[in-house]
């Protein structure tokens, strides 16, 4: 059964991967992201950008797994960090 993001986030500050505050930067936008998806409210790169995430984590094998959040969270956390990313870079 795949995990909870806020777990799965927690387990990557817990080992040094992320910092609390990229995590947090990347569970908000993550939620933020999820909002607007529920309801249909995201424009259409971000639709594109989720398909190629979706390609990709289909290409690789990267299903859900125990240690991993489902395939739909992976690709909006994945969004939520490309955008927490370039916020922080000058």
């Amino acid at each position: 059964m795949p995990i909870d993001v806020r777990t799965y986030l927690g387990n990557l500050v817990g080992s040094n991967a992320k910092s609390r505050e990229e995590a947090d930067c990347i569970y908000k936008e993550y939620q933020r992201l999820r909002e607007d998806y529920l309801a249909g409210k995201l424009g259409k790169s971000i639709l594109a950008s989720m398909q190629e995430i979706r390609a990709y984590l289909e290409k690789n094998r990267i299903r859900e797994r125990d240690s991993l959040p489902n395939v739909e969270d992976m690709i909006l956390l994945t969004l939520a960090e490309r955008i927490c990313d370039s916020v922080k870079r000058p």
